[in-house]
């Protein structure tokens, strides 16, 4: 089996404990669209909602990171506040980072300038 890496191992873990993945609409060479939460954080519940609507989402991976059952992620990633989404391309490599409540059409603008 090759190395799968952090996010690939996270994302198998995830797969496995019924966590929130969602690899539906992505290829293997998909960028990945993560999204660090909590479940006391109300702005991170409200777009935690309003992403399966997001067109802009289409052919990423989306993970779905809950600090607090994931602190190591957190830390990896320099997680300072919630919500926090990060893009990373095929490689893993960081692409652009946000931080904060967006409306769902300001996270689909934001989604969208990445892939300029």
């Amino acid at each position: 089996m090759k190395h799968l890496g952090l996010l690939g191992t996270l994302l198998l873990i995830l797969a496995c404990v019924g966590l929130v993945v969602y690899p539906l609409l992505a290829s293997e060479s998909s960028k990945f669209f993560v999204f660090f939460t909590a479940k006391w954080c109300v702005s991170c519940q409200k777009m935690k909602k309003e992403l399966g609507d997001q067109d802009a989402l289409i052919g990423y991976r989306v993970v779905l990171v809950d600090i607090d059952k994931y602190p190591q992620l957190a830390k990896k990633y320099n997680i300072k506040c919630v919500p926090t989404y990060i893009i990373l391309d095929k490689n893993r490599k960081e692409l652009k980072r946000g931080e904060g409540y967006r409306t769902p059409d300001e996270l689909g603008s934001w989604i969208r300038s990445s892939e300029e």
